[in-house]
This record gives structure tokens, C-alpha cells and sequence, in this order.
């Protein structure tokens, strides 16, 4: 079976996918549009002023490199991640996430978190340039 995740790709044809942040001591909720980002080996990164907006709280600071391999201290925040746009039973998690000042995508997700929800539903995530699609298909 296939999981359609969008009819087209964003805008400049970058992957992305519908999720939800929840802060898991307000319950607060905010939509966004999420860039798979294949190349980053993390969960979830997104922009530090979406910590303010969600209310969360810093556990702390983590190391991280950048592309360029620039190494940078982090804010790391405890988040509810749900993929409201899958009818899927496992599609709702509570991750560490990190949060980068000025980050130019509000919401990426990285390998770890494709490779822990594919898994977990044994799925396979496509990439279907020529046709404008990103699925979940069963393995």
C-alpha cells in the first residue's frame, strides 16, 4: 500500500512532508511543512524561534557540525513529533530535537528520524522526481 505524502514537492522541488510539533506540557500545537533533508544524520532540527512560539524549555546544549563542517553548541528541546497526514498507527513520537538560530527551513528532518518511523512501520520512503511524489510504501 501507498502512503501519498504530497501531490507535488514543495514549491522548488525539495521533499517535504506535513507534521505537527507539540509541546508536551501545554499540549500547544503548531503546523508545519517539514524538509526531508536526507544529508542530515539528526531527528529533527528547526528554527530556535519556534521554541518561544511552542513555549519549550532548553535541556540544554549539544555539539553539532554543520555542512561546512562548522561545529556549533545547540539548544536541545523535548518535542512531540506527529505526522497527522498518515494513516498510520505509530505516527506520533517523543524525540529530542535540536533548535538553530536563523535556520532557513523552519522544520527539518533528518535520516535518523526517516530510518526510526520506516522501521518501526515497516515502510520504505520513495522519491518519485518525475512525477511530483513522496510516498510510504510497505516493504
Amino acid at each position: 500500500m501507498k502512503y501519498l505524502l504530497k501531490t507535488q514537492l514543495n514549491i522548488i522541488k525539495n521533499p517535504c512532508i506535513d507534521i505537527q510539533l507539540v509541546d508536551k506540557l501545554t499540549s500547544k500545537r503548531q503546523d508545519f511543512e517539514a524538509l526531508i533533508d536526507t544529508g542530515f544524520d539528526g531527528w529533527i532540527s528547526f528554527d530556535l524561534a519556534l521554541a518561544s512560539i511552542l513555549g519549550l524549555e532548553s535541556l540544554g546544549l549539544i555539539k553539532t557540525i554543520n555542512a561546512d563542517g562548522q561545529e556549533i553548541l545547540n539548544p536541545v528541546f523535548v518535542v512531540d513529533i506527529q505526522l497527522p497526514c498518515l494513516d498510520l498507527a505509530s505516527t506520533s513520537y517523543r524525540i529530542k530535537c535540536i533548535a538553530k538560530a536563523k535556520q532557513v527551513d523552519e522544520v527539518i528532518i533528518g535520516s535518523k528520524f526517516l530510518d526510526h518511523f520506516c522501521n518501526q512501520n515497516k515502510l520504505k520512503l520513495s522519491f518519485d522526481y518525475p512525477n511530483n511524489e513522496i510516498y510510504f510504501e510497505d516493504l
